[in-house]
Formats: C-alpha cells, sequence, structure tokens
C-alpha cells in the first residue's frame, strides 16, 4: 500500500501501520459490499449496519492515520460487535459473516500486543459460541435469512472472496513488510561488520605500524645516548637521517590516520574552487624530488596547461600526492612514472598515474580496497605501506562526485586513474557529493 494510506515506517512503527491498514480494510470492504449488495431482493437492514461499520472503521482509520490515536481495545470490540451484528442479519452461521469473523479476529488477534492475545482470543470464541449457542435456540426470532437464494449465493461469494483478499492482503503486508525488516537488518549489520573492520585496520595499525618508525627513533637515540663519545661525524649524520627519515614515515602514517578519522566520522568538508591541473601536478610532483631522486625514478608530466577543474584542493592534493607517492614506492629502481589526462564524461577530466614498478596480481587488486583483507605489503626498497593511503584516496575520490580505478598486472605496473569536475561547466559545489563505498 501507498505510504499516503498507512503512513510511513519512520512516523508509525509496524503494529500502528498494521492497525491503520486493518481500519483502512474493513472501510473498504464494507463500502465494496454496499455496492454489491444494491441489487433488486437485497434487504436494506443489513446495507445499514454495514453503513455504520463503514462509517466506525473511517473514524477509526482518520484516528488513526492523522491524529496518531490509537486503541486496539475500541478496534477490537466495535469488530466484533459489528460482525454479530452482520452474523444476525445475514443468515448466521448458513451466512457469509462466519468466514469474515474468522479471518478478521484472527488477523487481529495475531497482531495485537502478546499480553492481550489470551484474553482476546476467550472473548473471541466465547462470543462466537454463544452467537451460534442464541442461533440454535432462538433462530425464528433472531436470525434474518436471505430474501432468496440469488441474494445468498451471491452473499456468500463475496464473503469468501472478501476473507481470502483479506488474509491475501494481510499476509503480503506482513511478507513485504518482514522483508524490508529484515534488508534493513542485512544493511545495518553489513554497516556493522564493515565500521569493525575499520577499527580493527585502525587499531592494527596503531599497534604495529606505527611503532616502527618509533623502533627506528627510538634505537638511533639510544645508541647516539650510550655510544655518542666513539660516534664519528659520518655515523651522527646517519643515524640523523634515520631519525628523520623514521619521523617522516610516523609523520604521514598520522597524517592518513587523520584523514580516515575525519572521513569515517563525516567530518570533512568541501571548500571546492577553480585549480589550474597542471600547476597542481607539478608541485605534487616537485614534493617527492628527493624520493624520486633516492630511487632514480623519472617522473613525466603530460598533463595540459589548460585545464581547469573545479575542487577541493586539500582533497584533490590528497588523492594525487597519495597515488604519486605509492607510485614511487612500488617502482624499482630506475623506473618510471607518468602522469597524464584522459578526456572523461559528463564534464569531467581523468588524471591518470602509470607507473612501470612491481604491479599486482588480479587476487590483490580485487581485495585492493577491501577493509577486511590486508593487502599492505613493503615497497621496492623496503618502504612501509599500511594500505590506508589507497583506501583515502578511493573516499576522497568518491566526495569529489568522481571515482578511483586501478588496472594492474604482476611485473608489468599500475595505472591508478581519478576523475574531477572541469571547471568550464556550469554545475557547481551542489554536483559534489559523498558517495557510500561499495565493497
Amino acid at each position: 500500500m501507498p505510504g499516503f494510506l498507512i503512513g510511513n515506517k519512520e512516523s508509525f512503527n509496524l503494529e500502528n501501520r498494521i492497525y491503520i491498514s486493518t481500519c483502512l480494510v474493513g472501510a473498504v470492504a464494507g463500502i465494496l459490499a454496499l455496492i454489491w449488495d444494491t441489487k433488486p431482493g437485497f434487504s436494506i437492514i443489513p446495507n445499514v449496519a454495514v453503513v455504520i461499520g463503514v462509517v466506525t472503521y473511517g473514524v477509526l482509520y482518520y484516528l488513526s492515520r492523522f491524529k496518531k490515536i490509537f486503541n486496539s481495545f475500541i478496534f477490537f470490540f466495535t469488530t466484533l460487535g459489528f460482525l454479530s451484528v452482520l452474523w444476525v442479519l445475514n443468515e448466521g452461521l448458513t451466512g457469509s459473516i462466519p468466514a469474515l469473523y474468522i479471518v478478521f479476529t484472527s488477523i487481529f488477534i495475531g497482531i495485537s500486543k502478546t499480553k492481550y492475545q489470551l484474553l482476546l482470543l476467550t472473548v473471541t470464541i466465547a462470543n462466537f459460541a454463544l452467537l451460534i449457542i442464541l442461533e440454535n435456540q432462538y433462530y425464528d426470532e433472531l436470525i434474518i435469512p436471505y430474501p432468496n437464494v440469488e441474494a445468498k449465493e451471491s452473499a456468500l461469494l463475496f464473503g469468501y472472496v472478501a476473507a481470502i483478499i483479506a488474509v491475501f492482503l494481510m499476509t503480503s503486508f506482513l511478507k513485504n513488510t518482514y522483508e524490508k525488516e529484515k534488508k534493513k537488518m542485512i544493511n545495518e549489520n553489513f554497516e556493522l561488520q564493515r565500521q569493525n573492520s575499520s577499527k580493527d585496520l585502525f587499531f592494527n595499525i596503531m599497534a604495529h605500524d606505527l611503532r616502527i618508525p618509533f623502533n627506528g627513533i627510538l634505537g638511533a637515540t639510544e645508541l647516539m645516548c650510550n655510544k655518542s663519545s666513539n660516534l664519528t661525524l659520518e655515523e651522527m649524520r646517519e643515524f640523523a637521517g634515520l631519525i628523520n627519515k623514521s619521523s617522516v614515515n610516523a609523520f604521514e602514517l598520522l597524517e592518513s590516520l587523520l584523514e580516515w578519522g575525519k572521513i569515517q566520522q563525516g567530518k570533512m568538508n568541501l571548500n571546492p574552487q577553480t585549480i589550474n591541473l597542471k600547476d597542481m601536478t607539478i608541485k605534487s610532483v616537485n614534493f617527492f624530488k628527493e624520493e624520486c631522486s633516492n630511487k632514480d625514478i623519472k617522473i613525466s608530466t603530460l598533463v595540459p596547461g589548460d585545464i581547469d577543474i573545479f575542487a577541493d584542493i586539500h582533497i584533490f592534493q590528497t588523492i594525487q600526492r597519495n597515488l604519486i607517492n605509492n607510485a614511487i614506492k612500488f617502482t624499482p629502481q630506475g623506473g618510471e612514472i607518468c602522469i597524464s589526462t584522459e578526456d572523461s564524461n559528463n564534464g569531467k577530466v581523468a588524471v591518470v598515474i602509470h607507473d612501470s614498478g612491481i604491479g599486482m596480481n588480479k587476487e590483490m587488486v580485487k581485495n585492493l580496497f577491501n577493509m577486511g583483507i590486508n593487502t599492505n605489503r613493503c615497497g621496492t626498497n623496503g618502504e612501509s605501506s599500511t594500505g590506508l593511503g589507497l583506501m583515502i584516496c578511493k573516499k576522497l575520490a568518491e566526495k569529489l562526485g568522481g571515482e578511483l580505478k586501478v588496472e594492474s598486472a604482476l611485473n608489468k605496473g599500475s595505472k591508478f586513474t581519478f576523475n574531477v569536475q572541469k571547471n568550464n561547466t556550469s554545475l557547481n559545489i551542489s554536483n559534489l557529493r559523498t558517495s557510500e563505498v561499495r565493497h
């Protein structure tokens, strides 16, 4: 049923929506019964009772749906009384009402609160037995038969069809609701598992990867303290370089952890502006000049100078520098890295970082962005890696309204591509969206 008729799940719980649905079904069924019984030969007295029932259910529907007033006992005894009157007015046990009586009372008892079910069941059975006893004792005085065979057959057909439809509608409603709740629970469990995996990764990094650079710092400083008088100037420089390298690694790791924390908490705000893509790329490449020199890696920048993008500078820099750093880390001595662009759809440009490094097998590519699987490994010169940087890049690329793609083959290098919005479009900040990560 449409959400307007029975209310949405944000405003009404399942029990309330079933209550509203039952009121609506009762009113609609009564209206259909009136239309059905307009044939010549039908008694007007049962129709008057049906009109009263329709009005009653209509009022209960209005109060519950639009005023949020629910009273299960009023609804139950109204239904019981209404069905009892129709029982008398429709030839009793041999008429069309017993089927409706059993169906509607069973449905209501089944959906009522557990603590009331025994009471309602007892009242229903007692009332049913009373109707049969009274019918047997005072049939002629109490029961009003159908005026003719045609009317009886028509009423029986309507009654049983209505009972079947009522059962079908209610079971379909309950089944659909159950499926939606089940799907919601599965999604919530999946999200919980994803968050737990994220926390596990976070603590693993804190416990293991963050300890490595500090071990280097502590070891070097301990040697310098204990043997400072015996160390040559060259050895002091070597230890200073080790401390510097370990400090840089620790700082980069802490920066990644802070970025990841902001993303997970949704605290990373966008401040998009016009950026010249070539200028920004040159700055990113120059940032790693020393690392490239140490490994004799050549970086080619094949980015046209006339491309302006519309993006957050900090987020764009974080993505591009992470990918360049990743390429340097897994490219061997004397390798090459090429940064270029490709045309993309919807007014976007694709930034490509292609390296001649060690590459990845299909299994690693498949699990590269899976929080639950550890794909980190050391670089070609033993550089530390957590795998967190690429996950950050993926989320930040989605933050900019794009996506991060990877192509790689073992010993044949890797190609990372992410797209950003060009500035030469009428699109503005509203086009930059935050997307959920798909696993």
